[in-house]
């Protein structure tokens, strides 16, 4: 009787070094998406941004090889992770530094927000504390002011960039104590009122910003955020809702940087200079100034007096370009 051959087993593809913080993408993204969509993103921010994703794309390898995932996760995929962190990180030097070269000293100056923010997290990645609230808080805001140097790339002004930022920063902190909450062990140790905290916090500070570094519209951007995390906070799903509660927060990401970027092509930004009042954007009749790849303002036509031989200032005058 002839002998039945074992088949040879077919080679292992190895571990998958694909971020599973599936947060974090929207994190990275959609600021990023914002901030490309206020201007006019030139060879600064789209290098700026490639080299950010290749950042994150090394994110697992070096969890796997810090034993992260495990000791046999590093023991059998240690090699591999550690080639990985090597083409990534070149990769990402490599895009970084062009993306540097080519933008204005601005951006140079902007980049390092980001930077910074970056340092702070791998501290605490290497203290193994980068699962606390302060660790994931961190991580939140070190991804959204990536979007902060290629907001200013993109030919937006710093300040205008600078709001976008702080509203990035407000919003997601808000959310990741109500989030951590949903968890089935921590959903007894948190009171309703100590959920709704960040919530309250990110607006208060909001409130106190707006006339020195907010303007109200900024306001209305962060207010998807905020009512998202009102709801985590005040009702807290059960953890088998987690796919939900991650569409419910995408879309709240999404719906602040959609504000975001209306705000900043169209919206008035203030404060306007003396005998300026803001108004709607182009072609409405009281005029004002709006942010933009060309900022523009428009004189207000004011009210003929008694006396007077002329009664409208007709025109405007362009920032930045000739008058219109």
């Amino acid at each position: 009787m002839l002998e039945r051959q074992a088949s040879p087993r077919p080679p292992s593809r190895g571990r998958s070094f694909v971020p599973r913080e599936h947060g974090a993408y929207a994190q990275l993204g959609f600021p990023m998406l914002a901030a490309l969509a206020c201007g006019r993103p030139g060879p600064a921010s789209v290098l700026l941004g490639l080299s950010a994703w290749a950042l994150f794309f090394a994110a697992e390898p070096v969890q796997v090889l810090l034993g992260r995932r495990g000791p046999r996760a590093r023991a059998e995929e240690g090699r591999r992770a550690g080639g990985r962190i090597v083409l990534l990180g070149g990769l990402a030097a490599a895009l970084g530094a062009l993306g540097l070269l080519a933008g204005p000293s601005a951006v140079r100056g902007a980049a390092l927000v980001p930077a910074v923010l970056g340092v702070a997290f791998v501290a605490l990645l290497a203290a193994g504390k980068e699962r606390t609230a302060a660790g994931e808080m961190l991580a939140a805001v070190a991804l959204a002011s990536v979007a902060f140097p290629i907001t200013v790339g993109a030919g937006v002004g710093t300040p205008a960039a600078t709001r976008a930022l702080v509203v990035w920063a407000l919003g997601l902190s808000a959310l990741v104590f109500p989030v951590r909450a949903i968890g089935a062990r921590r959903r007894g140790h948190a009171s309703p009122a100590r959920r709704l905290l960040p919530a309250l916090g990110a607006c208060a500070v909001a409130v106190g910003l707006v006339g020195t570094l907010l303007v109200p519209a900024d306001l209305l951007a962060l207010a998807p955020l905020v009512v998202a995390s009102v709801w985590l906070g005040a009702a807290p799903p059960a953890p088998r809702q987690l796919r939900r509660v991650g569409w419910s927060l995408v879309a709240a990401t999404l719906a602040t940087a959609g504000l975001l970027v209306v705000h900043a092509r169209g919206w008035t930004a203030g404060p306007l200079p003396n005998g300026w009042r803001g108004t709607a954007g182009r072609g409405s009749p009281g005029g004002g100034c709006r942010l933009g790849p060309r900022p523009q303002c428009v004189e207000v036509p004011r009210p003929r007096r008694d006396g007077e031989t002329g009664g409208r200032i007709e025109g405007a005058a362009r920032l930045g370009g000739p008058p219109g």
